[in-house]
C-alpha cells in the first residue's frame, strides 16, 4: 500500500502542482514556483480520455475565468460535439469524465494542502469548488482553476 500512495503523490503533483502554484501566484501574488523548481510558464501533466474508434481528448487543470464551465469545454473536443448536459452521453463516457474531473479536483486540494501546511502565510486559505465544478482560493473566485479538455494532436 505505501508504494500506491506514493505513486498517487507523484501523480497528483504532475497533474496538479504547476497550475495550483498558478492560482496561488494569481490570487495571492505569491509566488513559490522557484521553491518546488517548477517553470510556470509550462503546460501541466494531463489525463487521456480514450474510446474505441474515437480521437483521444484530453484533460488538464488550467486557470479558468469565472464563468468557465467544463461542458463547454468539453463540446468543442469534436468527439463530444454540442454536448450540454451529462445526459448526452452514454453512461460509460459520463462516468469516464466525472472520474477524471473528480481525480484532478481531489489532486489539485491534494497539492494545494501540502504547499499551504509547509507556507505558513496560506494558513488561512483554503481551496474551494464553485457551483460550475471550478476551484478556487476561498480569499477570493475572480481567478478560477478548472478541467479543460482539449483534442490530442
Amino acid at each position: 500500500m505505501g508504494d500506491d500512495l506514493v505513486n498517487a503523490a507523484k501523480t497528483a503533483e504532475s497533474m496538479c502542482l504547476i497550475p495550483v502554484l498558478t492560482l496561488i501566484k494569481d490570487t495571492t501574488g505569491a509566488d513559490f514556483s522557484s521553491e518546488y523548481g517548477v517553470d510556470l510558464c509550462t503546460d501541466s501533466g494531463c489525463i487521456e480520455l480514450k474510446k474505441k474508434d474515437s480521437p483521444t481528448i484530453k484533460v488538464r487543470l488550467s486557470i479558468v475565468d469565472k464563468s468557465y464551465d467544463f461542458l463547454t469545454s468539453l463540446s468543442t473536443c469534436s468527439d463530444f460535439y454540442n454536448v450540454k448536459e451529462m445526459s448526452d452521453m452514454d453512461d460509460e463516457t459520463c462516468s469516464m469524465i466525472i472520474e477524471v474531473v473528480s481525480h484532478l479536483c481531489r489532486s489539485a486540494l491534494f497539492v494545494f494542502n501540502n504547499i499551504r501546511n509547509s507556507q505558513t502565510m496560506l494558513g488561512d486559505l483554503h481551496l474551494q469548488m464553485s457551483d460550475n465544478t471550478t476551484l478556487f482560493i476561498s480569499s477570493t473566485d475572480e481567478v478560477n482553476l478548472g478541467c479543460v479538455f482539449f483534442t490530442a494532436v
